[in-house]
Parts: C-alpha cells; sequence; structure tokens
C-alpha cells in the first residue's frame, strides 16, 4: 500500500503544490497533505481536534501532524510520518491479495504514533485498561478501529502485524475465533514478508513433544505475563505454530476451504474451541487431530510451497525522515 508517493510521473508540479500545502495549519495541528489521498475520508476538522485530544492529552495540538493517505489518517508526535504512511498502504494491498476476505469501505483507518514508548504505553494503559506489565511487552498493538505505536519503529514488522489485525477487525469484521486465530493470521502474514528463520522455527516446534493443535486453539492467549520469565520464549513458539497453521489451510490440499474457514470462524464466537471443532469438522470433514497431522506433515515432509513476494517492499523509512 505504498501511497503518499507520485506515480504519475508529474513529480515537480505536484511536489511544488504539496509544499506549499503543507504550510496550512487546521484545527491548531501540523497537515501533511498526501496527494493520493481522497477528496471525502470521514474525518473533519473537529472530529481529528477531537481525536488529538483524546490521543494526546498532554501535548498542544500543534504538536500534532495529520496526513492522510489513500486508506489511513496518521496522528504523529514525531517525525517520519509520511514514511509510515507508505508502509501501511503497502499492509493494505498485500492484505487484499493475501486473504479472500471482504475489506469494506469507510472511513480513514486511524493510526497513532507516538515519539517515545513511555508516550506510547501510558497511551495504551489509559485508552485500553490494560496494566503496565502488560503495556511494558507491548512495541505496538490494533484495538478498535486504530493500530497505535511509536517512532522510530522498534520493528517494521509491527505495522505489518498491526495492520492485519487492524483490517481483521475493522474492515472484514472478524471478532471470533481466539487469540491463535487473529495472532496466526497477523503472524503468517508478517512472515511472508520477512520469512528470515520461519520454516527452521515452525520445523524444531513441530518435531518436538510441544502443543498440539487442539492445545494452541484452546489458549485463551497466546502471549500471557503470568507465564513469567517464559512468557516471550512460549508466545514466539505459539505465534509461530499459530502462523504455520494459517498458512497450512491457505496454502496446502484445503486451500479451496481457506476463505470459508475464515469467514465461518471470524464471525463466530470470540473464544470458543468446542466450536472450532465442530466447525473443522464441518468444512474440511476431519477432527483436529486428523487436521494437526496433516499440517505436520505439509510442514515435515516437503510438500511446502512458501509464499512468494510480488512487489518489492518499500522503503524502510529512516530515523530522521519526515
Amino acid at each position: 500500500m505504498p501511497l503518499g508517493t507520485d506515480r504519475s510521473g508529474r513529480g515537480l508540479d505536484r511536489a511544488l503544490v504539496l509544499m506549499l500545502l503543507s504550510t496550512l495549519v487546521t484545527a491548531g495541528c501540523r497537515l501533511v497533505p498526501s496527494a493520493d489521498a481522497p477528496a471525502r475520508d470521514g474525518w473533519s476538522e473537529s472530529r481529528v481536534a477531537e481525536r488529538i485530544g483524546e490521543v494526546f492529552p498532554d501535548r498542544e495540538s500543534r504538536e500534532i501532524t495529520v496526513y492522510r493517505t489513500r486508506n489511513y489518517i496518521l496522528f504523529s508526535s514525531a517525525r517520519g510520518v509520511e514514511p509510515i504512511g507508505r508502509l501501511f498502504e503497502d499492509v493494505h494491498r498485500r492484505f487484499a491479495d493475501t486473504f479472500p476476505v471482504p475489506v469494506h469501505g469507510g472511513d480513514l483507518l486511524p493510526v497513532y504514533l507516538f515519539a517515545t514508548s513511555d508516550e506510547y504505553r501510558r497511551f495504551y494503559v489509559r485508552h485500553t485498561g490494560v496494566t503496565a506489565e502488560i503495556a511494558g511487552l507491548s512495541i505496538g498493538h490494533a484495538w478498535q478501529d486504530y493500530v497505535a505505536t511509536s517512532i522510530p519503529l522498534e520493528q517494521e514488522a509491527i505495522v505489518h502485524h498491526e495492520g492485519v489485525h487492524q483490517l481483521m477487525l475493522a474492515r472484514a469484521g472478524y471478532t471470533g475465533g481466539g487469540s491463535w486465530f487473529h495472532e496466526g493470521l497477523a503472524e503468517y502474514f508478517e512472515r511472508t514478508v520477512r520469512p528470515a528463520g520461519f520454516e527452521i522455527l515452525v520445523g524444531a516446534e513441530l518435531r518436538s513433544a510441544g502443543f498440539t493443535l487442539e492445545e494452541i486453539i484452546r489458549q485463551p492467549q497466546l502471549l500471557d505475563p503470568s507465564w513469567g520469565h517464559q512468557s516471550s520464549t512460549r508466545a514466539i513458539r505459539l505465534y509461530a505454530l499459530a502462523a504455520s497453521f494459517i498458512e497450512f489451510l491457505h496454502r496446502g490440499p484445503h486451500a479451496r476451504h481457506f476463505g470459508e474457514f475464515l469467514r465461518v470462524i471470524g464471525e463466530g464466537p470470540p473464544f470458543d474451541p468446542g466450536f472450532v471443532a465442530r466447525q473443522v469438522r464441518a468444512i474440511y470433514g476431519l477432527s483436529l487431530a486428523d487436521l494437526d497431522q496433516q499440517w505436520r506433515r505439509y510442514w515435515l515432509d516437503g510438500d511446502r510451497q512458501p509464499p512468494v513476494l510480488t512487489a518489492p517492499l518499500p522503503e524502510w523509512p529512516s530515523v530522521d525522515s519526515d
């Protein structure tokens, strides 16, 4: 979804216009217009001002940059907004190419970018009610209709991962399935862009006497601070396994049922392992144990066809980009 760039070949005159427009001030905040922004986006001046007050209560509105792309509106207390906008647009395009999911239209999707990780984590606690302990483990999250993180990004992957959560929740309306479903989808998408080490990790996990498919589906959360010092390590394993299962369903022998599976599970209850088992039986004609065996064979018997990137990634923004 690389937006905010000029693809028309008329770069000079458009660039001059944008440079002049970038000095405009509306509702006290800096507006950075995008060449690809739509004429109507659902975000009025008053709505923008109200959202700035909610998200950045400790800052003056003039400190906040607002930047629009075709599908997103970015609010930032940091520099480097435009390249991040291009990354989110890349996620939107790749999402539509990857998942057979209807991405309904609507208002521009909000993204909140904070100048420091502390500012981000204070917002996370204040806005969602999570504990400071959970927020301390986070470098970004998606909730309701938004994605929030800090700049400079600690990991580029946060845009790919949380961007999928945002689109599944706010556009497709999929709230069902549970943690394994949503984290598996996001991690799978992220790994199609950054696959390094994924196959090795999954292979090692599936060869070990680790988690079964049923155990993964029965996990209320794939990342749980109550696991203590093992939280991060265990979460890495579970995220990878959930993602590998999603890839198997998408690219394996049952690929023709993938869209139906996403819709049925995504529109189902938020956490009901019994419901998932029944729908697996209805869609695939298999028990979870049988599907577990096929999933392992897909990864371990050499039949896997790794996803291939269909387009280069947009340039990764530098810390000093503006």
